[in-house]
């Protein structure tokens, strides 16, 4: 995914590595199921890509994704917070 940046070296630089892995992941499931979906965080837990569903790592995945605006975070009225996909093209804009 050309929108990720790697970060030099450092020392959480696994981590930082760990979740770019992971966001690409979640992006290209997202990708596939198209653009009109709104995603939510129960959503993202049973694409079963997080490891343990651990809600912290799920945190800095999204934040991450919503970051390079591939992700973009809204509030409806019937699921609460959700993430609406964004194609990388629509995210350089």
């Amino acid at each position: 995914m050309a929108a990720f940046q790697s970060s030099p070296s450092t020392p959480g630089s696994d981590e930082a590595t760990k979740i770019e892995v992971l966001a690409e992941s979640i992006y290209d499931v997202v990708r596939d199921f198209g653009g009109e979906r709104l995603w939510t965080q129960h959503d993202l837990e049973e694409l079963d890509i997080i490891p343990e569903n651990n809600i912290i790592m799920l945190q800095k995945v999204i934040q991450k994704l919503c970051n390079a605006w591939l992700f973009r975070p809204l509030r409806d009225g019937t699921l609460g917070l959700c993430w609406k996909w964004r194609s990388e093209e629509d995210a350089r804009k």
